[in-house]
């Protein structure tokens, strides 16, 4: 997606019906992905999160064998949380950068365009109904991730 993304964000007015027919045709397949798993995100980052901290309580507090397999299984739960979250983030940076380039492009005697334009919005994963996943979200939530790795390290 992000390929297609880039290639259509180069002029508009060229072959710009082609380039907004293939901007809707991936707008409906976002739309398509929100409505499939906009449900099971909060679920899948809950458990998530919970898997991470409890790798990382085990690896500090068993030793030898337990503690590294527990520390190397908790890292790679927390790139592969952090990986998946971050290309959800930069699918709603690139709708931006694509949307705005465009609207630069397009002048003000060209009105089809314009008015165009002005009806396209940008797409974004959405997590449940309350909030939808941006680069402020992931680091966000990677701090709470280790804020409550430490106070759960610090109650024990």
């Amino acid at each position: 997606m992000f390929i297609v993304l880039e290639e259509i964000r180069c002029s508009l007015p060229a072959r710009s019906a082609l380039k907004i027919s293939i901007y809707r045709q991936v707008y409906l397949l976002t739309r398509e992905f929100n409505e499939t798993y906009r449900h099971l995100f909060p679920v899948l980052k809950s458990l998530w999160a919970a898997v991470i901290v409890l790798t990382f309580y085990g690896a500090i507090r068993f030793h030898g064998v337990v503690s590294f397999t527990l520390l190397i299984f908790g890292l790679n739960c927390a790139i592969v949380f952090a990986f998946m979250f971050g290309v959800f983030a930069e699918i709603n940076k690139r709708w931006k950068i694509l949307l705005h380039s465009w609207r630069k492009q397009v002048q003000s005697n060209m009105g089809i365009y314009r008015k165009t334009l002005d009806s396209l919005t940008e797409q974004r994963i959405f997590i449940g109904n309350l909030y939808f996943v941006d680069k402020l979200m992931v680091l966000t939530l990677c701090k709470v991730i280790s804020d409550v790795a430490i106070n759960v390290l610090l109650l024990n």
